[in-house]
């Protein structure tokens, strides 16, 4: 184990990538979800949403594999657990919030009758594929990337910030991997504004010493595009256009707001949630929620 920790540490941007690439090819293409569809029946496979609850079946498997590596490598325990930064994280996550609402009233608006539709099972598939990704992207990208270039950097604010823009784009640029069937153009937005929002997930992180602020404003963030659908079937979706342009202007507010919280974030602040282990990692060991180091 100590021969992991070093190479984390010493190769700390390859160490990334590796995982992050690793990851990506076993998980973010849904090789589990793929194994499920050869041996599940036809008659479960076409149940409406099935596709999605298998998805987070595959995402939950990611999540269990990272919690196990973050041990392995003595990462865990630095990863700031806390419940109660969750409330000031839902504060200041409030421009993505906004930002959500924004999407799912233009895929509302788009639908010729303008009515929603409530199925409850493809809707709780959709939920629970929602929370999947939110506990696994988080757990991979802020809790591994980021805390460990805050365990190797922290101790500066330039460091700081460079471990917020290093693991930002590190997510960003995974995210033009897995759309790799797409158009470049697309592709590029998608980089970047997987990796503005990236940075404002980290900063709000950091600033509430919460990761599950990140993993839950992260869930919120994935209702527009998988939740929707489900409750307006009907919605032709977006104007591309102006999809586009209302983007470009979030994100402009994501950067410029993500600066503010920066300049706001002390040295000590990282340094007390690296070192401090707080009261929920006690508790879920307590109760053997981890899978515990032999």
């Amino acid at each position: 184990m100590n021969d992991n920790e070093r190479f984390s540490q010493k190769h700390i941007i390859l160490f990334s990538f590796l995982i992050g690439i690793v990851f990506l090819l076993l998980f973010g293409f849904g090789i589990i979800t793929q194994i499920l569809t050869i041996f599940l029946p036809g008659e479960i496979l076409f149940i409406p949403g099935m596709g999605y609850l298998l998805s987070a079946i595959n995402n939950f498997i990611a999540f269990i594999l990272l919690i196990i590596i973050l041990k392995r490598i003595d990462l865990f325990n630095n990863i700031s657990w806390n419940f109660k930064g969750v409330k000031k994280g839902l504060i200041l996550g409030v421009p993505l919030i906004i930002f959500t609402l924004v999407q799912m009233y233009l895929i509302f608006d788009a639908a010729p009758d303008k009515s929603i539709v409530i199925s409850l099972i493809p809707i709780i598939n959709a939920v629970i594929y929602c929370i999947s990704i939110g506990l696994w992207e988080e757990t991979l990208c802020r809790g591994l990337f980021l805390t460990n270039m805050l365990k190797k950097w922290g101790n500066t604010k330039k460091g700081i910030i460079k471990s917020i823009v290093l693991s930002s784009m590190i997510f960003g640029i995974l995210h033009i991997i897995s759309a790799i069937n797409g158009n470049l153009i697309s592709s590029l937005i998608q980089v970047a504004y997987a990796s503005i929002m990236g940075i404002l997930l980290a900063v709000i992180y950091i600033k509430t010493k919460s990761l599950w602020s990140a993993i839950i404003l992260h869930i919120i963030l994935n209702f527009a595009a998988y939740l929707m659908p489900f409750l307006v079937p009907n919605s032709v979706g977006m104007d591309q256009g102006l999809f586009i342009i209302i983007l470009i202007l979030f994100n402009l507010v994501f950067l410029i707001y993500s600066y503010f919280i920066i300049i706001n974030i002390k040295v000590e602040d990282v340094q007390s949630f690296l070192n401090h282990k707080n009261k929920s990692i006690d508790d879920f060991n307590s109760n053997n929620f981890i899978i515990k180091n032999e």
